[in-house]
């Protein structure tokens, strides 16, 4: 962090503030989950053919009569049956923050600052969804797996809140102890059937460090 004291009265400063914050996150989940089944009936024109029995096979170019690739009537009814799903998600990847703001300090003691600060932060996160699962229903003897993987990056602007208590160490050493907030929009991704959110409206941030006076 930078700080710059612009005006004294007292044992109280004004002071300009900027800072830059790095951090990794890495979420992982690895519970299993229970659902209802949602079950799909869709209806096509046949134009006339008389279908074979099911199953269906072939290919597009290959012999025996053709549906339309669209339906004209899909029904979706929630189901009594009960789905699970087992397999992993994670959400990792990297966070930076750039702060610029004023703060307010006023010494406790001859030693020991408590300053609040507050201002605008400049936010970056980038990261990158991955999950496996496998999703059954016993019920309609049905068995499915599905994966994949996507990255996104989200930039964005909002107002911070920090408190600092500040105890010099040396004349230019000093242990300071941090606790903020900030307000930013949710970061999302999905991919394929699923979807991950971070709920950044109340971002909360604690630190312990050591500061230098240059």
């Amino acid at each position: 962090n930078y700080i710059k004291p612009l005006r004294s009265k007292g044992n109280t400063r004004l002071l300009l503030v900027a800072g830059l914050r790095f951090a990794r996150f890495d979420f992982r989940d690895d519970a299993n989950l229970l659902g209802s089944a949602s079950v799909l009936k869709d209806s096509y024109y046949t134009s006339g053919v008389v279908l074979p029995q099911v199953p269906y096979a072939g290919s597009f170019d290959g012999p025996g009569p053709l549906i339309d690739s669209e339906p004209f009537r899909r029904q979706v009814t929630v189901s009594s049956f009960t789905s699970e799903t087992i397999g992993s998600r994670s959400l990792s990847g990297d966070l930076m923050a750039l702060r610029l703001g004023v703060g307010f300090e006023r010494a406790l003691s001859e030693r020991t600052f408590l300053s609040l600060q507050m201002g605008y932060e400049a936010l970056s996160v980038d990261g990158t969804f991955r999950y496996s699962e496998t999703t059954t229903i016993p019920e309609l003897n049905y068995s499915g797996t599905s994966g994949g993987k996507r990255s996104h990056k989200m930039t964005d602007g909002g107002a911070f809140l920090s408190a600092h208590l500040t105890r010099d160490l040396t004349e230019r050493l000093t242990l300071e102890m941090s606790l903020g907030m900030s307000d930013h929009e949710t970061f999302a991704i999905e991919e394929g059937p699923s979807r991950v959110t971070w709920d950044l409206a109340e971002l909360v941030d604690f630190g312990i460090g050591i500061g230098y006076r240059f």
